[in-house]
């Protein structure tokens, strides 16, 4: 167990370090013109409560801290995080997501990302130890910079072994810009 949750932490910090630079490049937040779009140019850290495997009989409490990076690749934004569940799984990741402008508050936001995923003592074994998350997240910007939402998410081996049985979770997140963190 501590050996992954040292790969997991090992994962994080590199995808984070290549993060890095990219953040620092573009700290801002700005409103586009007369067609509504919004481009987030901010650092977020963000937590979600919810259900794992919510389309299971059994499912279990959901949580999860992410940092959200700002657009550093053309239209994608890199993402760190780490979830942990009632049943003692845990989960460490990188990815990207990008921000699908619906209304100049409201975004639909697609994410891809994989990690490392350890089923603990009583978690739902996903097959493999490389696992991939896709995620849709409805998400609500607030007038002071923070945001609101409501994602549904798919985890799955990708078909690395033959028991791959994936997990659903629908979360509630709840988004702080890093600058407000930092007293800026």
């Amino acid at each position: 167990m501590f050996k992954k949750l040292g790969q997991i932490v090992a994962a994080g910090t590199a995808a984070l370090l290549l993060a890095a630079p990219g953040a620092a490049l573009a700290q801002d937040r700005s409103s586009g013109g007369a067609t509504g779009s919004t481009t987030v140019r901010n650092s977020y850290a963000a937590i979600g409560l919810g259900v794992f495997d919510v389309t299971d009989s059994d499912s279990s409490a959901e949580g999860r801290l992410e940092w959200q990076g700002p657009r550093a690749w053309w239209i994608l934004s890199p993402l760190v995080g780490f979830i942990a569940t009632g049943d003692g799984a845990v989960f460490g990741y990188a990815g990207v997501s990008t921000d699908v402008w619906l209304t100049p508050k409201l975004a639909l936001v697609p994410s891809v990302a994989a990690g490392i995923y350890d089923d603990g003592s009583d978690g739902k074994d996903l097959g493999h130890t490389a696992e991939f998350r896709s995620q849709l997240e409805l998400r609500y910007n607030l007038d002071w910079g923070g945001r609101i939402g409501v994602a549904f998410s798919h985890m799955s081996n990708a078909g690395l072994d033959d028991d791959n049985p994936g997990a659903n979770s629908l979360m509630l997140t709840y988004g702080v810009p890093l600058s407000r963190v930092r007293g800026r």
